[in-house]
């Protein structure tokens, strides 16, 4: 196998770091491995964690695609794999899944599937376990793409780098850029880390906010008809509804039959301004 480079972005991740990079040494790799900790200068104990592993840490104020490009011109391998420090992986064949990808020469990149950790929100659980499923993907138009969890190809990644402009959806402008080159990208399900928010109110806005706001400042939005106040009164009810069938499917506490319509109001608030600004 080739050599790879793993790139983990850092800020304050004491809690995750040191199971994380267990995860990523313990791999079945043929090929050479180097693990880079790009750091937004942390004040907890993650770079002291990040220091007991054979890592190279470098210091960035955060900027995620510029964090992702700081940390790859730095690096050596052929694959690089770009790794949230709170996405753990599942078990030891996760990179090889990830890199086993790349034999067809037109595959830029691979995002791997991520699942809920189990004190996260059942909004959070179920929105995570929608966006990756079960099925294996080949995207040729397709833009969605994450950075939590992927793998790209370094020549590729040299004709296209992340663009420095995105302050939080670099990895799906540039899942644009390279389709529109002809190059492909992958989803690979049994590529798993496990990854996941617990949001409350805020925020799920500022969250929802941000993502729609890159989006729409990169140029990735296309105009589409307005939605009447009863539509879209509508189509949140119906989510809400969907929201609490999960909810009792899965037997989480009462509580979140309260909270859940606040929490999915709040990013659809948060999505409908982002995309106004």
């Amino acid at each position: 196998m080739a050599s790879v480079s793993v790139i983990i972005r850092t800020y304050n991740e004491e809690k995750f770091i040191r199971t994380c990079l267990e995860r990523v040494f313990s791999q079945q790799l043929s090929g050479d491995l180097e693990v880079i900790l790009v750091d937004s200068y942390s004040t907890d104990k993650t770079i002291e964690i990040a220091r007991q592993f054979d890592t190279k840490i470098l210091y960035l104020p955060y900027s995620s695609a510029r964090s992702i490009n700081h940390g790859i011109e730095r690096s050596k391998g052929e694959y690089v794999i770009v790794l949230s420090a709170h996405a753990i992986p599942v078990d030891n064949k996760w990179m090889s899944n990830l890199v086993r990808n790349f034999d067809h020469p037109k595959v830029a990149g691979v995002y791997g599937r991520q699942i809920p950790f189990p004190d996260c929100s059942p909004l959070d659980a179920r929105d995570t376990l929608d966006l990756h499923g079960t099925d294996r993907k080949v995207q040729s138009e397709d833009h969605f793409f994450s950075n939590t969890n992927s793998a790209i190809r370094r020549s590729i990644w040299k004709e296209i780098p992340f663009d420095d402009r995105s302050i939080y959806a670099e990895d799906r402008f540039w899942a644009r850029n390279v389709q529109q080159k002809g190059y492909l990208v992958i989803y690979e399900p049994s590529a798993i880390v496990m990854h996941s928010h617990k949001d409350m109110l805020r925020e799920s806005y500022r969250r929802a906010w941000r993502c729609a706001f890159d989006i729409k400042q990169l140029g990735m939005t296309k105009d589409k008809p307005k939605i009447g106040i009863g539509r879209g009164i509508l189509s949140l009810t119906r989510r809400i509804l969907s929201d609490w069938g999960f909810i009792i499917k899965n037997r989480y506490s009462p509580k979140w039959l309260l909270i859940a319509p606040f929490q999915r109001f709040a990013r659809g608030l948060g999505w409908y301004m982002g995309s106004r600004q």
